[in-house]
């Protein structure tokens, strides 16, 4: 990501932000693809 954290406070750590944010992300895509493959797998087992 490109943000620009110059004019920030100077107690705000951007390396932490973006480590957090980017795990946070990772963890949405893993829990919707979850979500995708059980309800396919719903749709082709249980009908």
């Amino acid at each position: 990501m490109g943000v620009d954290f110059s004019s920030s406070h100077r107690a705000m750590d951007a390396r932490q932000h973006e480590q957090t944010y980017s795990a946070f992300i990772k963890i949405v895509i893993a829990t919707c693809v979850f979500v995708i493959v059980t309800l396919a797998a719903m749709a082709l087992f249980l009908t």
